[in-house]
C-alpha cells in the first residue's frame, strides 16, 4: 500500500469514528509523506496538507490539545505555500479559505484578535 493510501485510510477512520489511535497514525503518516518534499507531485502534497489540517483540527475539537490547532495552522500555511507553486485558482481559494477557517477557530479558542485579523485577511484572499 502506498504511503498516501495508508494515510488516507487512517485519516478517514479517525474522521468517521474519532479513534485516537487512528488520528495518531494518520498524523504520523501524513507528516512523513509531506517530509518527502519535492519528490511528491503537487496534488499529493496539497491533499496530504489538507487532510493533515482536517485531522488535527478535528482532534483538537475532540480532545482540546492546543498544539493540534497550532499544527493545523502550520499545515494550512503549507497548503497556502503550495498554491504559489500552482496556477490553479481553485487551489488558491481552497488554501486561503482553509487557512482562514483554521485561524478563525484558533481565534475562537484564544480570543487573540491577531488570529481574527489573519483569518479575515486569508478569507478575503480566498474570495478576492
Amino acid at each position: 500500500m502506498l504511503p498516501e493510501e495508508r494515510a488516507a485510510i487512517t485519516a478517514n477512520e479517525f474522521l468517521s469514528s474519532g479513534d485516537l489511535e487512528a488520528a495518531h497514525q494518520a498524523i504520523t503518516d501524513l507528516k512523513e509523506l509531506l517530509s518527502q518534499g519535492s519528490n511528491l507531485p503537487l496534488s499529493t502534497k496539497t491533499q496530504a496538507a489538507e487532510t493533515l489540517s482536517a485531522v488535527l483540527s478535528q482532534r483538537f475539537e475532540h480532545y482540546g490539545d492546543v498544539d493540534d490547532m497550532e499544527e493545523a495552522v502550520e499545515a494550512q500555511l503549507k497548503l497556502a505555500s503550495f498554491s504559489l507553486e500552482s496556477s490553479d485558482p481553485e487551489l488558491k481559494i481552497k488554501s486561503h479559505g482553509g487557512l482562514g477557517r483554521t485561524l478563525a477557530a484558533q481565534f475562537e479558542h484564544t480570543a487573540d484578535p491577531d488570529y481574527a485579523e489573519l483569518a479575515i485577511n486569508h478569507l478575503n484572499q480566498a474570495i478576492g
